[in-house]
């Protein structure tokens, strides 16, 4: 079969691949459709904090279930399932290693419920509680989005609810315009949101941002404060990665504010400077949070299903997989916000 491989830092190919075999308690299922995003991105540079190599990419994936082992009880063919990988983080699949594994032609779900109705909990990987099924309506392309989606929902949840709060995202990526939604889902008080590219932060408008703006670290308190009138925001969140700009938000901050760092990957640091004189203060906190998709799953579609949260919302470009490669590339670009893979035979280059 043929998967999306990273070779080494910064060569990405589609190669030939030993096809997975589906264990007792797991389904061979047939890749549909996948997202892209920044870890891909990382993996691919060579700047992800894993780093091993040949690996196969990808984690945003769907596919429908065409074959179950003996012992699945609760996964039939037909079925849709996200996450499913031809190889799982720490497993290997021939020579090449899981770079989380979902950029290939065929892969594996794992019936978890059936490992614990029968008393095998050792045997369930941390990623098989991630593949949860979808509905049969579900549009394969919506993949990625969807996975964003409860990687933010969740997120948010532990950090603190928007509801009457001023809000501050910073960046433009498929991440921060998910926050800009749920922030509005939320009925949050004003969403402000920081970016540099201009297309992108027109699509914030649309979501439903209050304010959207370009501004220097510098210059970042006084322009939020000026949006505020004064008061500064209650809640900021951080999904960027600009260590730069985050040194400066605790200068935007209401007393008692929450700043929560979504976009900062652990090989940087910030450093935070206060005092009497300035104007951040005295009460304000920093958190980190960790994403709890497995619950958030029902929650999560139900907004989907009920029409407040769209999908599409932050779709752009739709590439065949044979093209993996250029819509890798077409990441850096102001136009581009989520990529999709389509596995499908006969997918049109987009």
């Amino acid at each position: 079969m043929k998967a999306a491989v990273v070779v080494e830092p910064g060569r990405l190919e589609v190669l030939d691949v030993p096809e997975p075999e589906p264990g007792p308690y797991q389904a061979l299922v047939e890749t549909l459709s996948a997202g892209l995003c920044g870890t891909d991105r990382h993996i691919v540079a060579g700047t992800f904090y894993r780093r091993e190599y040949p690996a196969i990419l990808g984690h945003e994936s769907l596919g429908r279930v065409v074959e179950v082992g003996e012992k699945v009880r609760n996964l039939a063919p037909g079925d849709m399932v996200l996450r499913t990988a031809a190889a799982r983080p720490g497993e290997r699949l021939g020579e090449y290693a899981s770079a989380l594994g979902g950029f290939a032609e065929w892969a594996l779900a794992t019936d978890t419920a059936a490992l614990a109705a029968d008393g095998r909990n050792d045997e369930i990987r941390p990623y098989d509680r991630l593949q949860k099924s979808v509905p049969a309506t579900f549009d394969p392309i919506d993949a990625g989005a969807f996975i964003v989606l409860k990687e933010t929902l969740s997120w948010l949840r532990k950090l603190a609810d928007p509801k009457g709060r001023r809000v501050l995202v910073i960046g433009t990526g498929a991440a921060a315009l998910s926050f800009v939604q749920l922030a509005k889902v939320g009925h949050a008080a004003q969403v402000l949101v920081l970016g540099r590219r201009p297309a992108r932060l027109e699509r914030a408008a649309r979501l439903g941002a209050d304010e959207v703006f370009v501004s220097t670290p510098q210059h970042l308190p006084d322009r939020v404060r000026a949006l505020t009138d004064g008061e500064g925001v209650d809640l900021v969140i951080e999904a960027a990665g600009t260590v730069e700009v985050l040194e400066a938000v605790p200068d935007c901050l209401a007393r008692g504010g929450i700043i929560g760092v979504y976009g900062v990957s652990e090989t940087q640091s910030a450093t935070f400077r206060w005092s009497w004189g300035r104007s951040v203060p005295r009460t304000w906190s920093l958190r980190f949070e960790e994403p709890d998709e497995v619950g958030i799953h029902d929650e999560a579609w139900r907004l989907v299903e009920h029409g407040r949260y769209q999908l599409k919302s932050t779709l752009t470009d739709v590439l065949p997989f044979l093209q993996i490669g250029e819509a890798v590339a077409r990441m850096d670009s102001e136009h581009t916000c989520k990529v999709a893979i389509d596995f499908r035979p006969g997918a049109l280059p987009g």
